[in-house]
């Protein structure tokens, strides 16, 4: 099933990808949240730089265990609280390991 949004950001179409990945964020889906993410941190397309939103979102999908977005979410606390960034960084790990082992 193809995800709303998600070819249109993979294509560098931001504007057309914005409000279909808000809908798909909002739907639940990970890839989506990720996506949004990387827009608002670092002001993609129309998008103006918002890091709560961006913190918002990766959050959102780390909670599903997207291990892109604990990643990136990781990277973003680091400023604030380096023993929490450690900590989400390890987690992306973990989430990375499973994703392997089960696709072996």
């Amino acid at each position: 099933m193809s995800v709303p949004g998600i070819k249109e950001f993979r294509t560098q179409q931001f504007t057309k990808a914005l409000p279909l990945l808000i809908e798909s964020a909002q739907a639940g889906h990970a890839t989506a949240q990720c996506m949004l993410g990387n827009m608002y941190q670092l002001g993609i397309g129309n998008v103006e730089v918002n890091e709560s939103a961006a913190i918002y979102w990766y959050y959102q999908a780390a909670q599903q265990g997207y291990s892109t977005a604990t990643g990136n979410l990781a990277g973003m606390v680091w400023a604030i609280s380096p023993e929490a960034a450690t900590a989400l960084h390890q987690l992306s790990q973990q989430q990375q390991s499973r994703v392997a082992v089960q696709a072996s």
